[in-house]
């Protein structure tokens, strides 16, 4: 089974590596340590079958790494393996196709019992996870409003790619790297957003869609 692992501490990669393909031998782990060296690998290799995502990664954090996944239509199981308590980040990674959530504090046995049932194609996540899932979702319902709010601007749903993408501090390089258009693609859309907004630039983007609640 070849694995990507993306994750940008290098000791716990390596050491992530030796214990598992110690464990098992039929695994091959590729380890990345930035989402863009991540999507250069799943170029290059085709037959990648699982991929283990930390949230935590800098810069192109590991939501933007999943985005990057869905815009190029890369139908790969990924499971989260995390130190992260971000409720809403993991959400946000379950809604956008994760298939689990295993912490970092969970043994090597807990580790691989969860690839083995994530590859069966279940979806691993605790039970105390679950239930604290179910209250963030009974306090702060997700899409209703936001939506409402895209279509009151005339914003459409790559615009809206776009907009969460720059307010996770992307540049127009890596907006367009994500979602697989061109650097003059990501330009109009943001052009559309400052007059939508009336901003004068990205960051008033930004800044108005938080405060209208399109962007949390």
């Amino acid at each position: 089974m070849k694995i990507l692992h993306l994750e940008d501490h290098t000791l716990f990669a390596e050491s992530f590596s030796a214990l598992l393909t110690s464990l098992r031998s039929d695994f091959q782990i590729i380890s990345a340590s930035t989402t863009r060296a991540a999507l250069e690998i799943l170029s290059e290799h085709e037959d990648i079958d699982l991929i283990i995502i930390d949230l935590n990664v800098p810069g192109l954090h590991g939501l933007t790494f999943i985005d990057g996944l869905n815009q190029r239509n890369l139908y790969i199981p990924f499971i989260l393996l995390s130190a992260s308590d971000d409720l809403k980040k993991i959400r946000l990674a379950l809604r956008n196709g994760a298939s689990g959530f295993i912490p970092k504090t969970n043994s090597a046995k807990q580790i691989l019992a969860a690839i083995d049932q994530v590859m069966g194609g279940s979806v691993v996540i605790s039970a105390e996870l679950k239930k604290q899932l179910k209250i963030l979702d009974e306090k702060e319902p997700v899409g209703s409003v936001s939506s409402e709010i895209a279509r009151r601007y005339q914003l459409s749903e790559r615009q809206l790619d776009v907009l969460n993408l720059i307010q996770k501090g992307c540049s127009n390089q890596e907006v367009a790297q994500v979602l697989n258009i061109s650097v003059n693609t990501v330009k109009v859309h943001m052009r559309v957003l400052c007059e939508a907004f009336e901003a004068k630039n990205r960051n008033d983007c930004v800044s108005y869609a938080e405060k209208i609640g399109l962007l949390i």
